[in-house]
């Protein structure tokens, strides 16, 4: 027991300090490691690029509503890229694509707004990723169009008084990247949301919370805001200049266009008959032009149009200057589009067409005080030949677009089909009666009859056959303001 007492070296004092300095040291390393971690994870920036020091150890979170890059919809394996999104029933299918790779953090939730844009009881969509990302409006295809990856739930509508709906979405199924949405209906009727190119609606929103920051929020969204304080001012100062002068003469008399081709297809255009006039305009659809008030020049400016070719609108838009005892200044709202119906679901309530023809209308009227709607002048049956229930939608199309536009009792003007085409087939005849009739059925309605005084013929009435020609086209205008003149006196 001595011997191993005797085999132990006495510790200096020294050594037993430095046991203990270094024991502390390791400790207070650990400790500060933890401290600058919870620091580090402290520190954000200010909108001067300045250092500052949160409150807590946990990041801001923020929120950022986005708004789609490229919205597009499908219907009968047609894609098409306008100011509403219809989502048909069985196969109908809206695109939405949203871009947050702007987002430098981490995604902690989201939710997407859809507004409900046509009148109807009940909706209902469903709400899916897709299983692609790269497509864009003008590259989707019914061949490339990606498919429905993972449904993420449904929107419900059970009545008009919250038109905007939400759904949650998961942070798991949003990248920072390029988002691909598609929207579906298992409703059997068509379902309709406004789409980012929609002048007067809010569009679908992907509303994200976020840590972290956007990027290029500083260089690119402060000067995009200060540009278009810039544009407000220039537009304000024209909006005003625009509004006195039209102060002064009443505003606007709007002539309503629509239909099929045959309210914008004859050929034969004229640069003498058919000039403008500087006192009529028409609004703009085409490009930059959209919603734009600009001259009322052949062809004016439709859905479709064909250089070369005329409708009755700039003939009944003169006669209609020639009979006013003050100035006033008149605009065409052209919205005819070649070989549509209703059958095909383009003019009822909650369609396309009809909601751009009222949107267009509403428009000027909330812009342009002191506007207001004169009539409308309708032609359109062709393709609704074979639709069973022609008397029906027509009568109802009448009383919806005369009510959505605040304005009962308007005077609403058919035109005949051309009689040629019409007399080759005993279900045109009826269907020419339907139209003709419409005056006994519903009151302020008129029939521009193509068959009197005397019956529109073209020198080969088998040439286009189903259209009238520039002639005839001139020669309607005339019977349509004939019928205007009628009700309205």
């Amino acid at each position: 027991m001595i011997s191993i007492f005797k085999s132990l070296q006495p510790i200096r004092p020294i050594n037993i300090i430095s046991l203990f300095v270094g024991i502390f040291m390791l400790s207070l390393i650990s400790s500060c490691s933890r401290d600058y971690d919870v620091l580090e994870n402290a520190i954000l920036t200010n909108s001067n690029n300045e250092l500052i020091v949160s409150e807590t150890d946990q990041l801001e979170i923020n929120m950022f509503k986005f708004s789609p890059i490229d919205d597009a919809y499908i219907d009968n394996g047609k894609v098409i890229n306008d100011t509403l999104i219809r989502i048909e029933p069985i196969n109908g299918r809206g695109y939405l694509m949203f871009d947050l790779s702007r987002i430098d953090g981490l995604i902690e939730k989201a939710y997407i707004e859809l507004k409900l844009s046509n009148n109807i009881d009940e909706a209902e969509i469903t709400v899916s990723k897709s299983n692609a990302n790269n497509w864009t409006e003008e590259t989707l295809t019914s061949s490339n169009a990606p498919e429905i990856d993972t449904i993420l739930g449904k929107v419900y509508w059970n009545d008009n008084s919250e038109l905007i709906k939400s759904l949650n979405i998961t942070a798991s199924n949003l990248l920072i990247g390029k988002n691909s949405l598609i929207l579906s209906t298992e409703k059997d009727n068509t379902q309709v949301i406004s789409s980012k190119e929609h002048k007067n609606e809010i569009g679908a929103s992907l509303i994200v919370y976020y840590q972290g920051e956007l990027t290029d929020i500083k260089e690119e969204e402060v000067v995009e805001e200060e540009e278009e304080v810039v544009v407000e001012e220039e537009e304000t100062t024209s909006s005003e200049n625009e509004i006195v002068e039209n102060e002064n003469n009443n505003g606007y008399d709007i002539i309503l266009i629509a239909g099929q081709s045959n309210t914008h297809g004859g050929r034969g255009y004229n640069s003498i008959l058919d000039a403008s006039d500087e006192s009529i305009k028409q609004l703009g659809r085409s490009n930059s032009e959209n919603y734009n008030i600009i001259d009322g020049v052949e062809p004016l400016d439709h859905y479709t149009k064909s250089t070369g070719k005329i409708g009755f609108g700039l003939t009944f838009a003169k006669l209609y200057k020639s009979q006013q005892d003050i100035a006033k200044k008149i605009l065409i709202i052209p919205c005819g589009k070649n070989s549509t119906s209703f059958k095909d679901n383009n003019w009822n309530k909650g369609d396309e067409l009809y909601e751009d023809a009222v949107e267009r209308v509403k428009y000027i009227i909330n812009n342009y005080p002191g506007s207001s709607l004169k009539t409308i002048l309708w032609h359109q049956g062709e393709n609704d030949v074979y639709n069973d229930n022609y008397q029906k939608d027509i009568d109802i199309f009448i009383n919806n677009i005369r009510q959505d536009l605040n304005s009962p009792s308007v005077p609403f003007i058919l035109g005949g089909m051309v009689p040629y085409w019409v007399e080759q087939d005993q279900t045109r005849i009826e269907q020419q009666q339907i139209i003709q009739n419409t005056p006994n059925r519903i009151s302020n309605t008129g029939y521009a009859d193509p068959s009197l005084p005397t019956v529109i013929n073209k020198a080969v009435n088998t040439d286009d056959e189903i259209h009238f020609d520039a002639e005839g086209q001139r020669e309607m205008g005339k019977r349509y303001f004939e019928n205007y003149l009628q009700i309205i006196n």
